[in-house]
């Protein structure tokens, strides 16, 4: 019983659950929650908290893949600079950090598609 309470991350609550990737989905939610609502928004004075959450979802689900700003901006049916600025916050959060693409010519290095990643 203890070593499972150690496996789920030692929450209590886990008890009540019992399933592994419904607990999982709890703890994503509830810190993405926490992280976005009471963290990012609150910070950066968001002025549109749905899209921010609905970035942070689909930007998961191409995590480690090239992406560009405009290509995201028209997917999520948002403002490019909105979406540039949103994922500025995210980074300065440290809940993704952006790579760019490797060129000596700085313009070509901000035109080039970039990747993005979730930290642990």
């Amino acid at each position: 019983m203890f070593g499972e309470y150690l496996k789920v991350g030692g929450f209590p609550e886990w008890f009540k659950v019992k399933d592994i990737m419904q607990w999982r989905k709890i703890l994503v939610d509830d810190y993405l929650s926490l992280i976005l609502f009471k963290d990012i928004v609150h910070t950066f004075k968001i002025k549109d908290p749905a899209l921010l959450e609905k970035l942070v979802r689909e930007t998961a689900k191409f995590s480690t893949r090239r992406f560009s700003y405009v290509s995201l901006s028209n997917r999520m049916e948002a403002n490019r600079e909105t979406i540039k600025l949103y994922i500025y916050y995210l980074s300065a959060s440290m809940l993704v950090f952006i790579s760019d693409v490797y060129s000596k010519n700085k313009k070509a290095r901000e035109r080039a598609e970039k990747k993005i990643y979730f930290w642990e």
